[in-house]
């Protein structure tokens, strides 16, 4: 019999499941409820990288199957979600130059079109770069951009016209579980209303949070503000790849040819907030790091801040997501995305839907049991088998 599906939250992970449950044939019976508008909440404010530089293989494979979806989205999906593959240069001081060596011969093994190149390559698009402090540059052709919004409303769409229920406005109350709290038997409505599944996904990013609780399910997520900065930077060129400075811990995506959306990886500072309740703009503090951090790398004087804004990140103690099931028989976790969900959420759509029609991942590189909640207990976190200095990843 094919299974009842309910998944909570019509954000990108949320639209990504439901689509590849409709392509797997269980479009007729999933339901999607989405508290607000499909892709209108943290998936819209995604800078939307596109990448596969990561140092464990479990996660390069499932960014380059996901660079691959956005290639063909068009046919996948009948409609342009925004991906321009631009390109994508990953620069890193000497100190790490060894973990970027064989973090990009780890790539190439799988598959990815990645190669080193001299900085003197990235500052022809880049004019201004200060090459003293960056020793070399990774660059992926293949890399570029997407738009989360027109990402999510692409996937939604397409599962919709696959028979997949999509539900907006539809809050959830909180999960229905048995009597002994062992299986997940639907939710609840905000509005009152009981919907009865044989499975529950929960994909509602920060607000997932407070549903598993209730339950007894404690997933080691907090709410983190992650502010942006839109720059007035000319192009000296017709088109510039995404650049990350990794000495810097600082990124900048091309939004048009004069400007630039400024990023920072820092790791080692957390801003928990409300994720209903938080300043949506970059404070002084964070204007301020930028603006020393721009300087170190960039030798230019027509660089100017336009705007910020800011979006949450649901983030785990290792920085890396949790998919997978659970204690609670039949319910199965999406969340804790931690700044990695666009790039990544293609792969993870298939992957909880593996997990939903043949219980296990289809991806030889990607175990089953790889993200799941345990591994926090188990002690064993994910890490980048080749890390770079002072950080996580």
């Amino acid at each position: 019999m094919t299974p009842r599906v309910l998944i909570v939250g019509g954000g990108i992970m949320g639209a990504s499941t439901a689509f590849f449950l409709a392509e797997a044939g269980l479009g007729d019976s999933t339901v999607v409820l989405e508290r607000g508008t499909v892709g209108n909440g943290f998936s819209s404010m995604s800078t939307g990288i596109v990448r596969c530089h990561y140092g464990h293989p479990a996660l390069v494979s499932m960014a380059l199957r996901s660079r691959r979806f956005f290639e063909q989205s068009c046919d996948l999906l009948g409609a342009d979600i925004g991906f321009r593959p631009i390109g994508y240069a990953f620069g890193a001081g000497a100190v790490d130059e060894d973990a970027l060596r064989r973090n990009v011969e780890l790539q190439q093994s799988l598959g990815a079109e990645v190669d080193i190149v001299p900085v003197e390559e990235i500052a022809a698009f880049w004019p201004g770069i200060e090459s003293s402090g960056i020793s070399l540059f990774a660059f992926e052709a293949g890399g570029g951009y997407g738009d989360g919004y027109l990402t999510t409303q692409g996937m939604a769409a397409a599962a919709r016209s696959r028979g997949v229920d999509i539900r907006q406005r539809q809050a959830v109350r909180r999960l229905v579980v048995s009597s002994d709290g062992g299986e997940v038997q639907g939710v609840q409505l905000a509005s009152g209303e009981t919907l009865w599944a044989d499975i529950v996904v929960v994909a509602a990013g920060p607000w997932s949070v407070s549903l598993c609780d209730e339950i007894g399910v404690e997933v080691p997520i907090s709410c983190h503000r992650e502010p942006k900065l839109v720059l007035h930077w000319p192009a000296a060129v017709d088109s510039r790849p995404v650049l990350a400075d990794r000495l810097r811990a600082q990124y900048f995506r091309p939004d048009s040819r004069d400007t630039v959306i400024y990023g920072s990886t820092q790791t080692d500072h957390v801003d928990l907030v409300d994720p209903d309740r938080f300043d949506s703009f970059a404070d002084d503090d964070f204007v301020d790091n930028a603006i020393t951090a721009i300087d170190q790398l960039v030798h230019r004087d027509d660089i100017e801040i336009v705007r910020s804004y800011a979006g949450c990140y649901d983030i785990t103690p290792d920085l890396y997501p949790i998919i997978g099931r659970c204690d609670v028989e039949r319910l199965i976790l999406c969340m804790g995305f931690s700044g990695h969900g666009f790039k990544l959420s293609p792969a993870v759509g298939r992957l909880v839907a593996d997990l939903i029609v043949n219980g296990e991942s289809s991806d030889p590189h990607v175990p089953t049991d790889f993200f799941a909640l345990r591994r926090f207990g188990e002690g064993r976190s994910i890490r980048s088998l080749n890390p770079y200095s002072g950080s996580r990843y």
